[in-house]
């Protein structure tokens, strides 16, 4: 259980660092944001992760439903935390939207990758769903 976390914790710096290095320099002047931008997004992906392993013991069956249940919570953080950060720089929708977007992405792509294996690994070691 606890290499998977520290498995996904690696991969998703390893994946989200650089890009946040690419998206700065495109997106000049506004690092502040975007590295709240990542770091909450970070911070979400790795707590809905985290829970979905400690549920995947009991609660197999139900994985895809919490795993929804993490995306709609990432939704609210999103309105209730970044969206009023977003609001004070006075940029456009696009370019606010592409903050948020773009390590949500790279993170849900992510957790949506180990949450198959997990479930293929307990699929063929004769789980019932």
């Amino acid at each position: 259980m606890t290499k998977r976390i520290l498995y996904f914790v690696l991969i998703l710096i390893i994946l989200l660092v650089p890009i946040f290095f690419v998206h700065r320099y495109f997106l000049n002047g506004y690092e502040d944001v975007l590295f709240k931008s990542y770091w909450v997004n970070y911070l979400m992906a790795v707590t809905i992760y985290t829970g979905l392993i400690l549920a995947s013991k009991k609660h197999n069956s139900q994985l895809g439903f919490l795993y929804m249940g993490g995306s709609f919570f990432k939704f609210i953080i999103y309105f209730l935390v970044l969206n009023p950060v977003f609001k004070t720089i006075y940029v456009s929708n696009k370019t606010t939207f592409i903050m948020f977007f773009v390590p949500y992405v790279v993170a849900i792509v992510l957790e949506t990758k180990l949450l198959i294996n997990i479930l293929n690994a307990s699929d063929s070691s004769g789980a019932e769903f």
